[in-house]
């Protein structure tokens, strides 16, 4: 999953590069007689790749455009959840952290799921500014 608005963009960015290597690839497997089994297995390679990638971006795509419900269902997704709201709000990590009052370098280890000295105050406050409903779980 897509985190932060730059690696969107180094994304697509890969996306072109690997469109035009498929591109340039078909090309010369079209020319060349006989076919090398080598090209044909990098372009297989490369079609999966571009998949993966265009997944990458049009679920970023879904969240930044809020087409993408979000719930924040218990402690062991957070990090995932924080991501996707903050996507989908528009807000950049230290935006977010100025927004609920919490530390950036402490929004990041949320993020990254390091819980290690979280307070479920905290954790709680950044999902409120973001307007995730928390379910109440025992």
């Amino acid at each position: 999953m897509l985190q932060t608005c730059k690696q969107y963009k180094d994304t697509i960015k890969l996306l072109r590069e690997l469109l035009f290597e498929r591109k340039l690839l078909e090309r010369q497997i079209s020319i060349r007689r006989p076919r090398r089994k080598i090209d044909e297995q990098r372009l297989e390679e490369l079609k999966i790749e571009i998949l993966e990638h265009e997944s990458k971006i049009e679920f970023y795509n879904a969240l930044r455009d809020g087409l993408t419900d979000l719930d924040f269902g218990g402690i062991h997704q957070a990090g995932k959840t924080l991501i996707m709201g903050r996507i989908a709000a528009g807000l950049t990590q230290a935006q977010l952290a100025e927004l609920s009052g919490v530390n950036p370098k402490l929004l990041i280890r949320y993020e990254q799921s390091v819980y290690q000295n979280a307070s479920l105050k905290r954790i709680r406050k950044v999902a409120e500014t973001l307007e995730l409903a928390i379910a109440k779980r025992f």
